[in-house]
């Protein structure tokens, strides 16, 4: 009798496998986000379901917003993708949730109102809240991932009064909340403090927060290294509050870079032997209003080292930010806050005179 050996191949994980288009991995891995590429392959696992933007939200840890965009990125590439198998065959129907109808906006002044007290919400309010919304559901179930323990009472109202009362956005308030974990401020009365500032500046959309976060995110790091590199006793910890309108307008208007703004204060240093805020603002405006450090901010020490003047001296009429002789620079700004002075002090004098 013959003994029939019976074989099996057991292939693991390759086992249950599905297919990607060429085409994504050739021609648009370079460019699609982390959150794009996850809401495609769970679409792809899941060819000729009906999915929901909720359930891949849910199902990937990403927003509904950011699902919402995944499918917009992928379907604007379907005429464009080559290979044998186009995306538009891949039948992409994914129904996004219809958005509720939103409340009426609230006066800054009400919302800035509920933010500021102690505005009180039973644990049962709470709960019906995250049941019945399922971006505020992801929004707690973030929060607690962030703190690494369960919510405290104190960060529960306030996260309910930011989305509930207020009426922010839950994905909004999430990407303020993982904003104040990413410079350290994590306690409710700073979280509320953010909030009420996002709603005076109308930050209503996932997208704003995002590119707003972005832009204060890189505003606190630029600080701290504006501290540090400059090692002043005038701003041993931090900028102090008065300053702080030049540090931002330097930064988030002008975009400009620390080796930019650094070699400012050197030139502070040299000519009015400190920190001087004016002065070094006024360098800042100038070489703002003529490109200089604009494009390549690492190039910008470059024109520091010009400060000493050179055999034949240049004038200030050119265009070319290189052209500029910084000496010169230097006494015109030192002549204009001169002038400034004295006008304030006529001007006190002309009152003093008025009086009597």
């Amino acid at each position: 009798m013959e003994n029939k050996a019976e074989l099996k191949l057991d292939l693991g994980l390759f086992g249950g496998v599905f297919a990607v288009p060429n085409a994504i991995a050739d021609e648009h891995i370079k460019i699609a986000s982390g959150a794009q590429l996850k809401a495609l392959l769970y679409c792809l696992r899941h060819s000729g379901q009906s999915l929901t933007a909720g359930e891949i939200s849910r199902a990937v840890g990403i927003p509904e917003a950011d699902v919402a965009d995944a499918i917009a990125f992928w379907r604007e590439r379907t005429a464009t993708l080559s290979g044998a198998v186009p995306l538009g065959q891949l039948s992409f129907e994914v129904a996004l949730d219809a958005p509720a109808t939103a409340p009426a906006r609230l006066d800054v002044k009400a919302a800035s109102a509920l933010l500021s007290r102690d505005y009180e919400f039973k644990p049962t309010e709470i709960t019906a809240l995250i049941e019945e919304d399922k971006d505020v559901a992801y929004l707690f179930e973030r929060a607690e991932a962030l703190y690494g323990e369960k919510l405290k009472p104190v960060i529960h109202k306030a996260l309910a009064v930011i989305v509930a009362e207020v009426g922010i956005d839950a994905m909004v308030a999430l990407v303020l909340l993982e904003f104040c974990f990413t410079i350290g401020k994590t306690h409710a009365s700073y979280i509320k403090k953010v909030a009420k500032d996002w709603y005076e500046l109308n930050i209503i959309t996932y997208e704003q927060a995002k590119e707003h976060a972005a832009l204060l995110e890189r505003y606190f790091t630029q600080e701290a290294e504006f501290v540090r590199k400059i090692n002043n006793p005038a701003v041993c910890r931090a900028v102090p509050d008065k300053y702080k309108p030049f540090l931002n307008k330097w930064l988030l208007e002008f975009r400009f870079d620390m080796n930019v703004i650094y070699d400012g204060y050197q030139k502070s240093l040299e000519v009015t032997g400190g920190l001087n805020w004016k002065f070094l603002d006024e360098v800042m405006l100038t070489w703002h209003k003529f490109g200089i450090g604009k494009e390549d901010p690492n190039k910008k020490s470059k024109y520091a080292a010009k400060a000493k003047p050179s055999a034949k001296p240049k004038t200030t009429d050119s265009a070319d930010p290189s052209s500029f002789d910084l000496n010169k620079l230097e006494q015109q700004i030192l002549q204009k806050q001169h002038k400034r002075t004295q006008d304030a002090l006529q001007k006190a004098k002309e009152q003093k005179s008025n009086e009597v």
